[in-house]
């Protein structure tokens, strides 16, 4: 499981190559809406979705909690 809370953490999961380079667009992408919607202003490098949520991708034989299904 991956936990992406930062722009930092899409510059990882870029750099590990574990996942389609598509997916990883995608997602940074959509992080980057959140980015927009909630920054006010805060620099890319600094801003976190910890207070908003976090993107949350899974990998091969991850599994949700029973209570998030």
């Amino acid at each position: 499981m991956k936990i992406i809370k930062g722009f930092v953490d899409h510059v990882l999961l870029k750099e590990e190559q574990s996942f389609p380079w598509t997916f990883l667009e995608f997602l940074e992408t959509e992080w980057m809406k959140l980015y927009e919607a909630y920054s006010n202003g805060e620099p890319l490098e600094e801003f976190t979705l910890e207070m908003y949520g976090v993107q949350i991708v899974l990998e091969s034989g991850d599994s949700l909690p029973k209570g998030n299904r």
